[in-house]
This record gives C-alpha cells, sequence and structure tokens, in this order.
C-alpha cells in the first residue's frame, strides 16, 4: 500500500494555517508562479534580489539559492486562441510551460523547438497559467483548486483538437495526473512525450555510429514511475549509438522550493552529498539531468552546469545532420 505523504502534508498544512498566520516567505513561495510573468519584465530588478546586498535582503525573510533569470526566449510561436481551430494533430505538438523552464531556463524551450523541427514537428507554446504547483505543497487549497480549475478549462479546448500536450518539468508535469482533479479530461494531461517521439522517428533505422558516453540523471520523481522514463531515453540514446549510464541516485536535495529556504539550507547540502555529489563528478563527455531543481543543486553546490536532455540532443542532432527529411 503507498501512502500519499505529499497530499497528507498538505492537508496538514491546509488545516495548520486556518489558525495560524503564514509568514511573508510562504506567501511569496505561494505566489511565486503568479508573479514570475512580472518578474521577467523587470528582470533586472528580480537579478537584484538574486545576489550581492539583495540576496542578504531576501535571506532575512528566509529564502536562499536563488537562480537568477535569462532575457526570454524569442521567436517561438505562442498559441492564441485563435490559433487553436487550426491545429493539425499530426503536426502540432503544444508545449504546456512550466514556471520555472520558462522563465529561469527558456533555452531548453528554444532547444525543443529546434528538436521538433527536426522531427517534422511543429512546436506551439500553450498560454503561461500557473500550474498550482507551489500553492499545493505550502498547504493553500483552495487557492492551489482555484489556478487548477483555471488551467485545466484551457488545457481542455487545447486538447480537444487531438494536439498532444507536452510538459519539459517532470514534477509539475506529474503533478498534473497526482493533484489535479479526477474529472480532468485524461488527453488534456500533459505528458513528457519527447523521448517516444524520437524513438518513434529513429523506428526500424540503424544505430548511428558515436564514441560519445553520458550520464542521465532523472528526478526523483520520475524514478518513483520505475524504468519507464529511463527506458524511453535509452531507447533514443541508443538509436543515435550514444553509450547511456544512468546511476542510482535519491533526491538532490533543492527538492523544490524546499532547498531554496535557508532553514533547509544545511540538509539540503547534506542530502546533495549523499548520491549527487559523486553522480555530478567529471566522467563522461556530458552529464544530463531531467530536473530544474536538480541543475540548480548542482550549480549552486559545485559551480557545473548540467545540460537538459533536449539541449544535449540538439546539439548532436545538428552536429550529425541527422533526423531531416
Amino acid at each position: 500500500m503507498r501512502v500519499d505523504v505529499p497530499s497528507i502534508r498538505a492537508l496538514f498544512l491546509d488545516s495548520y494555517h486556518r489558525r495560524h498566520r503564514r509568514s511573508l516567505r510562504d506567501t511569496l513561495l505561494a505566489n511565486l508562479e503568479g508573479l514570475l510573468p512580472l518578474a521577467a519584465r523587470l528582470r533586472w530588478g528580480f537579478n537584484l534580489m538574486t545576489s550581492g546586498p539583495g540576496a542578504a535582503l531576501m535571506s532575512t525573510i528566509g529564502l536562499t539559492a536563488l537562480p537568477h533569470m535569462p532575457r526570454q526566449a524569442k521567436g517561438l510561436r505562442w498559441l492564441k486562441h485563435s490559433d487553436i481551430g487550426r491545429l493539425d494533430p499530426d503536426r502540432d505538438v503544444v508545449l504546456v510551460p512550466d514556471a520555472f523552464t520558462q522563465f529561469f531556463e527558456p533555452q531548453i524551450v528554444t532547444d525543443l523547438d529546434a528538436v521538433l523541427s527536426r522531427l517534422q514537428k511543429r512546436l506551439w507554446i500553450a498560454p503561461y497559467r500557473p500550474s498550482g504547483k507551489a500553492r499545493k505543497v505550502l498547504g493553500r487549497l483552495a487557492g492551489f483548486a482555484a489556478e487548477a480549475e483555471r488551467q485545466m478549462a484551457g488545457l481542455t479546448a487545447i486538447a480537444a483538437t487531438g494536439v498532444p500536450l507536452m510538459g519539459i518539468e517532470p514534477p509539475v508535469t506529474l503533478s498534473y495526473r497526482s493533484d489535479y482533479p479526477k474529472e480532468m479530461p485524461v488527453i488534456a494531461l500533459p505528458q513528457q512525450v519527447l523521448a517516444p517521439l524520437i524513438a518513434e522517428h529513429f523506428a526500424g533505422a540503424a544505430a548511428q555510429p558515436s564514441d560519445l558516453s553520458v550520464r542521465l540523471l532523472p528526478h526523483c520523481s520520475e524514478r518513483v514511475l520505475g524504468q519507464l522514463v529511463t527506458a524511453q531515453w535509452r531507447a533514443v540514446f541508443d538509436r543515435l549509438g550514444i553509450t547511456l549510464d544512468t546511476p542510482a541516485t535519491g533526491c538532490c536535495g533543492m527538492a523544490g522550493i524546499w532547498g531554496h529556504e535557508t532553514k533547509n539550507r544545511e540538509k539540503s547540502d547534506r542530502i546533495f552529498a549523499q548520491s549527487w555529489q559523486a553522480a555530478t563528478a567529471a566522467g563522461p563527455d556530458a552529464i544530463l539531468a531531467t530536473g530544474f531543481s536538480c541543475r540548480c543543486q548542482t550549480r549552486h553546490l559545485t559551480g557545473t552546469d548540467l545540460m537538459h536532455p533536449i539541449s544535449f540532443l540538439r546539439q548532436v542532432l545538428e552536429k550529425t545532420g541527422i533526423a531531416r527529411g
């Protein structure tokens, strides 16, 4: 029997804070997804708060190790309501943007667009709406329900066209299945479908010669699903002739917003040292990680930038010239 600890925790926090005031840190984190579009327009101001004197100020309210926000991606197809009726299920893929990739690692979205283009697919970006993940984690269940309802309405309308919906950030994408109301149509649930798309594209083709070796570190939420995610990526890398190593790892210690709270940093560092410190040591040609928090944690503690598999695949496909035609 499985015990749904995150949901039990959320219910406890919701009940507890009906009687006790929430902190400013809690309020800021709960509204993070909704505030990030404004932060992106005032990027210089946001970044002042992630380093130097600004970081010291944020630590006074209990936040630390905050990521830097780069310039936002340009040249992508943003889906408008008028575009929905002309989506082609055989060609188009719609990305449901998450707050972390969208605002802190927009290059991954650009890389995804380039990879899908090589698979003769056309990427559209759905209108950005908070997923409600932060509110659920913090036990703000009424606020989560409201955000989930708005997101459900938008995704259901898009999914009715038959186009596949894709997500990038594992814990956010998986939360649509575990946290959203059960009445949400299955077709409207985003999936991490890039690996199956690529494997299908190369089905029946001979493996490409390569001497590359990479290490893949899936997000711990994907590990819970067993070997499915790893097997999908392995099928892709096998087609490209790339040796794939997936060492056993637990949580990186960042755990979403948890590792950004100053009260948790010492524990966060210790958790990273248990398995991720060795897993991110130099060795293969590239070290890949599917989770934003994992890449953020590794950069913070070691100074090493891990790649998302999507970005690595773009480099490989453009260098070799395959997947066209």
